[in-house]
């Protein structure tokens, strides 16, 4: 079985193991996933800031050219997914703003062919956890984990369509069925404050600090996350807010995805592993 696969520009560069990751665990599911042919960034935060036309026709190119050969596409950036979204909400509401855009991009845009997912979407929806069970070789025993979602994951929850926005519970069924000890964390769903740091750097180091402390404090080995924006910010930014508050913040965050890596037994974790800022190679003592 074959997906269309979006990885957008931080799958390529900085997460790196997010990409690899998702790859590999969706093909011991079964799942191949195709790049998309020629396909451009989604302007990210920035582009719908400065320039919404601009932000809409990158991602109306983007859904275009997945038209072409799928019916699904797997995007693992919540920031890429919800501009995805809003291209087939605003276009799908506004007749002319879709005829600009295929002007724009001298393509046509059919609306609603090309179902736009979260690989954490397909997981826990059209795979199932009881599927995801069967797959477990080495449950995560001893390994408590707080699971991150974010804003963009699951918000705004009209466009997402995925889990609660205020308490979602797909991130906690999956830990819980890889064998972990899912925490009750409350800050969940808090924003990591990443998009304010260069506009507001002590607002994003307060934001950080309180999500890495408060994980810290409710017993965590690790923070689970399904956005390579949060890690990011969280992992980037621990050693400067720790510096700030004179705390150490060094808490391990790690996409799901690596997660289901250890607990299917896949080889390369390890290598993903590496690729971190804050080494999480001390849940591999908690697991056994």
């Amino acid at each position: 079985m074959s997906i269309g696969y979006y990885p957008g520009c931080s799958l390529h560069s900085s997460a790196k193991e997010y990409d690899l990751s998702t790859k590999a665990v969706f093909k011991s599911l079964g799942i191949d996933l195709k790049e998309l042919k020629d396909w451009n960034c989604c302007g990210a935060l920035e582009a719908s800031s400065l320039n919404p036309l601009l932000s809409l026709a990158l991602c109306a190119r983007n859904l275009a050219i997945a038209a072409k050969d799928y019916t699904e596409i797997v995007i693992p950036c919540p920031v890429c997914r919800v501009n995805m979204l809003r291209v087939e909400d605003e276009a799908g509401k506004h007749p002319q703003l879709k005829a600009k855009l295929e002007h724009i991009i001298g393509e046509k845009l059919q609306l609603g062919k090309v179902a736009i997912k979260h690989p954490l979407e397909i997981i826990i929806n059209d795979i199932g956890i009881d599927k995801i069970k069967e797959r477990v070789k080495k449950p995560l025993g001893n390994l408590k984990v707080a699971a991150y979602y974010g804003c963009l994951l699951i918000r705004p929850s009209r466009i997402t369509q995925f889990d609660d926005p205020e308490n979602p519970r797909s991130l906690s069924e999956l830990i819980t069925v890889l064998g972990a000890e899912d925490l009750n964390f409350p800050f969940k769903t808090k924003c990591c404050g990443g998009a304010l740091l260069m506009t507001n750097e002590d607002l994003t180091f307060e934001m950080t600090k309180n999500i890495l402390l408060s994980a810290k404090e409710i017993g965590a080995d690790c923070i689970v996350t399904a956005c390579n924006m949060c890690q990011m910010a969280l992992e980037t930014l621990c050693i400067k807010a720790g510096a700030k508050y004179n705390i150490k913040l060094d808490m391990p965050v790690i996409y799901f995805t690596e997660l289901m890596g250890l607990a299917f037994g896949i080889k390369d974790v390890k290598g993903w592993f590496k690729k971190h800022l804050v080494s999480p190679s001390l849940i591999y003592s908690k697991v056994g």
